[in-house]
């Protein structure tokens, strides 16, 4: 583990009551607020007599502090270096977060460390300055829910605005890009010319996600098969529920235009699934198994 259980909730929790007591006496009252914030509330009946009563001789009966400053939690060399990495990603720098004081630290591993494979090379630009302010300002727009204006490129290259209450942001791995959804629109981030708040109001009450597909099928758990599913489909809404020793059922969401990716998704997985649901993807599927096997057995 590279967060060690010294840095968990519980720790957390009696490192802010010893905080506390260096201020002024802590109470039984205190203990509890801070545990049900932190922790369990139903852990308070453990921890208060441990704390308050010497036990871990960090409290002084009468519930102030020994200790002479305030106690700090400081990251290790290792985490310092996990975080380092995380922080040199190009995705990072659109959530507008800085880490101060990893000036003189390695990085755990870098991009050169892995490889990725089975995606597309002509990911979003995320060192791009337009790019990254259009993203800062959709993601703003998200937790504020408020209406935007956003210049787009369509596919044909004309020039097309469009009037949105972003709701939800989505990230494939497959494609290594962002896109906004809202209102009935779908809009790669990277076709975003530039966004900017709206004059114009959209009523919450009105506003409508696009319409979900769904799929079903089966999976037979041969080598890791289920494993390997939930892995590939992470960034999808699914269900999964246990129907044999070794079969599953699973319930994919996914948006209408990304069929064709799904598609080719459930088929590489081979015998090991067999899609039930719905009926146009079945025949779909059907249809492609059966022009490869033209295609190897004229």
């Amino acid at each position: 583990m590279i967060f060690n259980e010294m840095f968990g909730s519980y720790y957390n929790c009696v490192a802010n009551i010893i905080k506390l007591s260096t201020m002024r006496p802590v109470t039984a009252d205190d203990v509890y607020k801070f545990v049900s914030y932190w922790c369990y509330a139903e852990s308070s009946a453990y921890l208060t007599p441990k704390v308050l009563c010497d036990e871990y001789k960090l409290i002084k009966k009468d519930g102030t502090s020994p200790l002479k400053r305030v106690p700090r939690m400081p990251l290790s060399t290792l985490q310092k270096r996990w975080i380092k990495s995380i922080s040199e990603d190009p995705r990072f720098k659109l959530f507008d977060v800085e880490f101060k004081g990893l000036d003189d630290v390695e990085p755990l591993f870098t991009k050169e460390d892995y490889c990725t494979y089975d995606s597309f090379s002509d990911g979003d630009p995320y060192d791009n300055e337009n790019y990254i302010k259009n993203f800062r300002i959709v993601n703003q727009a998200i937790k504020d829910m408020t209406t935007l204006d956003i210049w787009v490129r369509t596919r044909h290259g004309h020039k097309k605005k469009v009037l949105m209450v972003p709701s939800v942001m989505e990230y494939s791995e497959k494609d290594d890009k962002f896109r906004v959804i809202g209102n009935k629109h779908i809009i790669n981030m990277k076709n975003i010319l530039s966004v900017s708040p709206s004059e114009k109001k959209i009523s919450h009450e009105s506003i409508t996600l696009p319409t979900v597909s769904e799929a079903v099928f089966e999976i037979t758990d041969y080598r890791k098969a289920l494993e390997r599913v939930m892995f590939h489909f992470s960034h999808y809404s699914k269900e999964a529920v246990k129907i044999s020793d070794n079969k599953y059922r699973v319930k994919l969401r996914y948006l209408p235009e990304d069929e064709t990716e799904v598609l080719i998704r459930l088929l590489s997985f081979g015998p090991v699934i067999k899609v039930l649901e719905p009926e146009s993807l079945v025949e779909q599927m059907r249809s492609r198994i059966q022009k490869q096997f033209a295609t190897f057995f004229p």
